[in-house]
């Protein structure tokens, strides 16, 4: 994270509630109503403080959910899918290997053969 000017408190208190929210649903408007706050200024405050844009970071942090349970359960892809809050199955797919340069089961194959290896 980077170091604002005054506001890194606040941008931790969003972090955690982002955080505490992941699995569900969180809106632009919800954090900026918790936080009291515009939604443009929710975003100018985090873009500076972090480096990426609200929607971006929301959607790192559900793919590393995301890679955490494929690398540790054995749930369905769909299933992980649902749990981090991506209720499309073939969007999570999309957005997984994106943010991964893999698919789901390619990267539950890798992590697989590399408990194996290791």
């Amino acid at each position: 994270m980077r170091e604002g000017k005054g506001h890194c408190g606040t941008v931790r208190a969003i972090l955690g509630y982002i955080e505490a929210s992941l699995p569900g649903a969180i809106t632009l408007g919800d954090i900026s109503s918790v936080f009291f706050m515009s939604e443009g200024h929710l975003c100018r405050l985090f873009r500076k403080e972090m480096g990426m844009s609200i929607i971006a970071y929301v959607k790192r942090q559900r793919m590393l959910m995301a890679a955490r349970l494929l690398r540790d359960s054995g749930e369905s892809v769909s299933d992980i899918s649902a749990r981090v809050g991506v209720s499309d199955p073939n969007y999570f797919c999309r957005a997984f290997k994106q943010e991964m340069g893999v698919t789901p089961s390619e990267y539950r194959s890798n992590a697989l053969n590399s408990r194996i290896q290791g």
